[in-house]
């Protein structure tokens, strides 16, 4: 495409201004769809968002044993799940 019709085209979509008047999905198929888009790669995968998940349980997991919890069952219970979780993301724990 030559530089002229590049820029005719510009102009006349700066003129239409399209993205004024675009209002997405109106089925709740096509809404369903869309709220997939980034969901397929980058920071949104399903995979992605799993790690993120198992990341930030082992987090809580730690703070509860660094805060110490009062009750000694239950401060066990965060080590052991600690080690559990560690474990399956591939990170040692003493």
């Amino acid at each position: 495409m030559s530089r002229k019709k590049t820029n005719c085209k510009r102009e006349a979509i700066q003129k239409s201004r399209p993205w004024e008047h675009s209002t997405g999905p109106t089925s709740e198929e096509g809404k369903r769809v869309s709220s997939q888009n980034a969901l397929k790669r980058g920071l949104h995968t399903a995979e992605v968002r799993s790690a993120r998940c198992e990341a930030y349980d082992l987090l809580r997991c730690v703070q509860d044993v660094l805060c110490g919890i009062p009750d000694d069952e239950r401060h066990h219970e965060a080590i052991v799940k600690c080690r559990v979780m560690a474990g399956k993301m591939g990170i040692p724990m003493p």
